[in-house]
């Protein structure tokens, strides 16, 4: 199996976010479709946060793709 690398990671948490918004189980919907673990997932939204590509909405408590986090996966496609 081929390596991936961390913008393609980065793309595919961001797409499922887009997908799966509205969902109660937005981790656990995220680790199954990007294969990673937990510990994986929070590093790359710690990292998906810090560079403002994703927000976390504490009245939904969910994480929520910005306009940079949107304009990255314009330019990734």
């Amino acid at each position: 199996m081929k390596k991936r690398d961390a913008i393609n990671i980065i793309r595919f948490i961001l797409e499922v976010i887009i997908e799966c918004n509205k969902a109660k189980s937005l981790m656990t919907m995220t680790m199954y479709k990007v294969l990673l673990n937990h510990p994986e997932l929070k590093e790359f939204w710690t990292i998906l946060s810090e560079n403002n590509l994703l927000s976390f909405d504490d009245d939904a408590q969910t994480f929520k793709i910005t306009k940079k986090g949107l304009r990255f996966l314009k330019n990734t496609q």
